[in-house]
């Protein structure tokens, strides 16, 4: 066989190869963009297919279709709207590629599309132009008419309905619901009277010392705020608290200390350091014993805060320890230790600043509180440290003594 000849068997092979490839790829020439990869003349794809698990609210388009006429769903990237003259205002669109089974091998594959309200009735749709709110847009016809655009102009209020129906088999027929889920914008959460900050990140609290005495706080209240528009769904979400020490790396030996004063005596060579922290011991002294494990599995939820001494210790695993001046951690009588602490040291150190005004340094975190809502089409988390900023030490009347002639007289005794 002469060059010339082998050329030419080399390239009809390559050219016979390619067509049976292409006619795989095809479904026998009769579908001819089955994955999507094309342009907006084949009405593909753009995007990634929908993954619910991280769509946001707003227009969501969900069900399963039939064995025999499937759907698939993609999200159209944003970037992409102009390629399928998409608004650029819509809030969101999506290409459904619709399959007539088995996998479009019969001769004619052809679908049909309609939109319409689920309910005409509904209150909400009464004088309502469907296409004012959302649009469906089929890519061309016959084999080119199973690929369709649908765009959200602007949000809903009843849910609206999509049907796919085979041209040659009628009974063929799947629907799509379109529905219009409200979106959480932020949410508020207190404890009794004491609202978190989320805002600056930093809630001051007063903390009660008494054992007796009654702390601020109280229940979880948490408030989730919603965007004021038209709906068929509410976002629905499971809400999260976590407790956490969120400067533990830079504290000495790895406790964190609520409060702390130093300043500089009249000579500016002597340091005096005053300090206020809540954590726990398993060996009393051994700051490698520290540990937290009490506060990380707390149950706001269930439990709800107080901020009282009292209850840090019972539901936090917190004890109240003070250091005094000299060497950190001293007291100012012993250079020791003081553990628990008593009120009146905790008092003196916060008001040693009223005498004491000089390179005041606070630290004042007892905790960090992280709020996070999660669910089908909501991600959202928020976090506040929770900071001593005063006291009160209000122990609880248990008993009252009146002793001798009335209480009208002045005699009472407590």
């Amino acid at each position: 066989m002469s060059k010339t000849g082998r050329f030419t068997a080399v390239i009809l092979a390559i050219v016979l190869l390619a067509a049976g490839v292409t006619a795989w790829l095809t479904n026998g020439f009769k579908e001819w963009d089955p994955f999507g990869w094309f342009g907006s003349e084949q009405g593909g794809a753009v995007g990634t297919p929908d993954d619910e698990e991280t769509e946001s609210c707003g227009m969501v388009i969900e069900g399963e279709g039939t064995e025999t006429l499937p759907i698939r769903q993609y999200r159209i990237a944003r970037g992409s709207y102009a390629v399928y003259a998409v608004p650029a205002s819509a809030e969101s669109a999506y290409t459904l590629v619709a399959t007539v089974g088995p996998e479009n091998s019969g001769t004619n594959t052809a679908v049909e599309w309609t939109i319409a309200f689920a309910d005409p009735s509904h209150e909400w749709a009464q004088g309502k132009r469907l296409s004012d709110y959302v649009t469906l847009t089929v890519s061309g016809t016959g084999l080119e008419s199973k690929q369709a655009v649908v765009a959200c102009l602007q949000p809903f209020g009843a849910q609206i309905v999509i049907t796919v129906t085979s041209v040659t088999s009628p009974e063929v027929q799947t629907t799509r619901t379109v529905d219009y889920v409200r979106k959480i914008t932020d949410f508020t959460l207190s404890f009794g009277d004491v609202a978190c900050d989320f805002a600056s990140g930093s809630t001051g609290v007063t903390v009660e010392l008494a054992e007796t005495g009654i702390p601020k706080g109280g229940a979880a209240n948490l408030n989730v705020i919603y965007e004021d528009t038209p709906y068929t769904k509410v976002a629905e979400y499971e809400v999260g608290y976590a407790l956490s020490l969120s400067d533990l790396d830079a504290t000495e030996n790895g406790k964190p200390v609520v409060l702390a004063r130093e300043w500089l005596s009249a000579y500016g060579t002597y340091g005096v350091y005053y300090n206020i922290g809540f954590y726990h011991y398993t060996e009393s002294g051994n700051y490698q014993s520290i540990t937290y494990d009490a506060l990380f599995h707390y149950s706001v939820a269930d439990k709800g805060l107080y901020f009282g001494k009292k209850f840090f210790t019972d539901n936090l695993g917190l004890t109240c320890y003070c250091g005094g001046q000299g060497s950190f951690p001293s007291t100012e009588s012993t250079g020791g230790l003081l553990e628990p602490s008593d009120p009146t040291v905790i008092m003196k150190i916060f008001d040693e600043e009223l005498v004491f005004p000089f390179n005041t340094y606070e630290k004042n975190i007892m905790f960090t509180l992280t709020v996070t809502l999660t669910g089908k089409h909501v991600n959202m988390s928020k976090s506040t440290d929770f900071t001593m900023t005063g006291y009160t030490n209000l122990p609880k009347v248990t008993d009252v003594e009146i002793n001798g002639g009335n209480a009208g007289d002045g005699n009472i005794e407590f």
